[in-house]
């Protein structure tokens, strides 16, 4: 891998890489130290296992009032990247969305082949 490219995992595949308040604090600490290294240009995040990220574990209840903005972050962009109807359609439905869809709506700018996530990602990057 380059090593101009930082690479950070995930590292909860039982609980599809859900955030724990830990996961905010241990993510900050490691972008904090990326953005000190002059050498790095790109930072990539990868989920380990079958899922990149399922949201905030909501088990936690000091992260309630974070996981209510991230909600709001998602009601407030999500419309303006994919258009008001099919994200309304998305969110009320709440079924799957596969990759070529995301793609085509703009949600997600590459998809990638199963397998080759973190190669394709870094060479983007």
């Amino acid at each position: 891998m380059p090593l101009d490219v930082a690479v950070i995992w995930f590292e909860r595949p039982d609980r599809l890489n859900a955030f724990r308040l830990a996961t905010f604090q241990m993510l900050h600490e490691a972008l904090d130290q990326v953005s000190a290294d002059d050498a790095v240009r790109a930072v990539v995040l990868i989920g380990r296992g079958r899922g990149f990220c399922a949201g905030e574990e909501l088990e936690e209840m000091e992260g309630f009032s974070l996981a209510c903005r991230l909600r709001n972050g998602t009601f407030h962009f999500l419309p303006r990247i994919v258009g008001l109807g099919r994200a309304a359609e998305w969110l009320l439905t709440a079924r799957k969305i596969p990759a070529s869809e995301a793609l085509t709506a703009g949600l997600v700018s590459a998809v990638a082949e199963r397998g080759l996530v973190v190669e394709q990602a870094v060479v983007a990057a």
